[in-house]
């Protein structure tokens, strides 16, 4: 039974890969770093931003002050039935806070994030040499440092999946939670933390829409006799707990197959 759970595990990963890399992706907000973000229509935010420089096919982003940020947003338009697309391709070189402030959960904004709003939710990706994290409540270790990596996030209503170059690190249900701030849907990245000081290479950053056609798809695979996640069956349902926080119960109600089969933009 354990083999077949596997081997049924490993056919779903390789079809939801093929899914993934055959869906459109319909790019509205796009930086790389030919250029500084203000001529490729990013507006700054912060008297930092005015520092930030080029180099080596990068910009150089440096907060450096206690008491100042530095940041560049986009605004973009919400389309309802899509799934929001957010890839960064950054390197993180440093990360230090003044005495006595705490990081996380980073409720006064982050020395190197990546911030997403919709108008009516907003969350994004927290980035420190060794961790990757939510910027309330999701956290994974990992080398952010040595090199370049490519970051995506992908938000489905409330859910959010973060992978790095292609592996996703965090999941969950309810992840894009948080209330915005505003109205406005916007993409930023660069310092929002002026407690904390940061110092990180970004060499792209976009946002797209997907359809959200794919996880439909892979209940169709899963269980063809149901149509829809409401009469799939109950332990691929059950609410997501980030790894390391399932409860004994909740570890015995997930299958192997729930558990490590889907990955990519289907949230369990």
């Amino acid at each position: 039974m354990k083999h077949s759970l596997l081997l049924f595990s490993s056919l779903l990963i390789s079809f939801a890969q093929v899914k993934a890399a055959d869906e459109p992706i319909t790019w509205l907000v796009h930086y790389d770093a030919k250029s500084l973000p203000q001529e490729q229509g990013w507006k700054a935010f912060g008297e930092l931003a005015a520092k930030a420089t080029l180099s080596n096919g990068a910009l150089h982003l440096v907060d450096d002050s206690a008491k100042a940020d530095g940041a560049f947003r986009a605004a973009w338009k919400p389309q309802p039935g899509t799934e929001i697309v957010v890839e960064a391709t950054v390197r993180v070189e440093s990360v230090a806070a003044r005495r006595g402030t705490g990081m996380w959960p980073a409720q006064q904004g982050a020395p190197v994030g990546l911030l997403l709003s919709d108008g009516v939710h907003q969350e994004g990706l927290l980035l420190r040499p060794e961790k990757i994290a939510t910027f309330h409540d999701r956290v994974a270790m990992f080398d952010a440092k040595t090199e370049f990596h490519t970051y995506q996030l992908v938000i489905r209503d409330r859910d959010m999946s973060i992978a790095a170059d292609g592996k996703v690190m965090i999941r969950g249900e309810g992840a894009f939670w948080k209330k915005a701030e505003n109205a406005e849907a916007f993409v930023q990245f660069g310092s929002t933390a002026p407690g904390w000081m940061g110092d990180a290479h970004w060499q792209s950053v976009r946002l797209g829409l997907a359809t959200s056609s794919w996880s439909a798809a892979i209940l169709a695979v899963m269980w063809p006799a149901q149509s829809s996640p409401a009469n799939a069956p109950r332990c691929a349902r059950s609410k997501a707990v980030p790894p390391g926080r399932l409860t004994p119960k909740q570890t015995r109600s997930f299958t192997g197959a729930s558990r490590h089969a889907i990955t990519g933009r289907f949230l369990i």
